[in-house]
């Protein structure tokens, strides 16, 4: 029987079993999927670069990109131009919607006379207010640095992982905690079980019988990568795009794979919706994209594509309340991790992994 079982392999995931490892425990991670990292993972498509599977930006906390880096040995970057969102014709800086969303979170706070937010509000990563623009971090390669650099963090810790073992439930009694496969064979046993918001898991079942369903908001991301012609180097990293029917983020990934392609060749990925993306068809999503990229001056008029491919990647969200119930009944078995912000996750465990720097 295992200390502790851990669902996933994302950063967070990988670093949570660590620290618990260091700390006398002996953890175990789950991986549904066939190879490590959670999102932050990579595509290979035929004749064409291996190459970071969607469109991704990560939060600005200097302090916390200083743990990452330290923590997984990953050097991190400077973004070449710090990232932008379009509002219709307009690029405002990226950076500005913190201001927004830091006084959407004090007022609303601010009603429900929550006085412990306010005595604490320095510590909030997402409560910050900017004029000049932050300098955004991110792996100079990427997820395949990520990967790269989580293979190595796995050997040097020494951890424990199962791939290919998709969670379908768990059962908790006074001795135990059940982990339940979906292909109805092995199971596992553990004295206590760790999840994340993004755990794809059916039902738990408590201690008292009580059985917890968990529906979950399916999220399905899908991106286009675009091998493009172009003399025009492209200025732009990340766009955040709010007024487009089609489009709702860009990036240029060239310098991810630029020793892999040949001259004046870029790559661009696209995250489109998924109900524009099933009423178009590849020829018609890919003609939007040159056309809107055009009229945007993201690429010159002249730019041609070469070819493109594209990825569904279903990201399962629980709800958040749900989840603090499930870890308040379990009486202390289930602990929950929240992982919807890469950044801010981090940031809320720093005392605690800056333990293993």
């Amino acid at each position: 029987m295992k200390d502790c079982i851990i669902i996933g392999t994302s950063p967070l995931a990988l670093a949570e079993a660590a620290y618990l490892n260091n700390n006398g425990y002996n953890c175990l991670n789950i991986e549904g999927k066939s190879e490590i990292g959670g999102a932050w993972t990579t595509i290979k498509y035929e004749d064409f670069p291996e190459i970071e599977i969607g469109s991704h930006i990560w939060s600005y906390n200097k302090k916390t990109y200083l743990l990452i880096q330290n923590l997984f040995e990953i050097p991190l970057v400077k973004l070449d131009y710090q990232p932008k969102i379009l509002f219709k014709n307009l690029l405002i800086p990226y950076d500005w919607k913190m201001n927004l969303l830091s006084i959407k979170s004090i007022y609303s706070n601010l009603f429900k006379f929550n006085f412990k937010f306010f005595k604490s509000i320095k510590t909030y990563p997402d409560i910050r207010f900017s004029i000049l623009t932050s300098a955004y971090m991110y792996p100079k390669n990427g997820a395949i640095d990520i990967k790269n650099a989580l293979e190595t963090f796995i050997k040097k810790q020494e951890l424990k992982i199962d791939l290919n073992k998709k969670v379908k439930s768990i059962s908790i009694s006074r001795e135990s905690i059940e982990v339940l496969m979906f292909d109805g064979g092995k199971y596992y046993c553990s004295k206590h079980l760790i999840l994340t918001s993004l755990s794809e898991i059916e039902q738990i079942i408590l201690e008292n019988g009580e059985e917890i369903k968990l529906p979950k908001k399916e999220i399905q991301y899908i991106h286009r990568h675009l091998l493009i012609k172009d003399n025009k180097k492209p200025k732009f990293n990340y766009i955040r795009c709010v007024s487009d029917k089609v489009i709702h983020r860009l990036s240029d990934m060239t310098s991810q794979v630029k020793n892999q392609l040949s001259k004046n060749e870029i790559v661009i990925c696209v995250g489109i919706f998924q109900e524009q993306y099933e009423k178009m068809n590849t020829s018609e999503q890919e003609d939007y994209v040159m056309n809107f990229l055009k009229k945007q001056k993201l690429i010159s008029k002249s730019a041609t594509l070469i070819k493109s491919y594209s990825n569904t990647y279903p990201s399962f969200y629980n709800d958040s309340n749900l989840m603090k119930e499930i870890e308040r009944k379990s009486n202390g078995k289930i602990k929950i991790l929240r992982s919807t912000d890469f950044i801010y996750s981090f940031y809320n465990n720093y005392d605690k992994y800056s333990t293993l720097i």
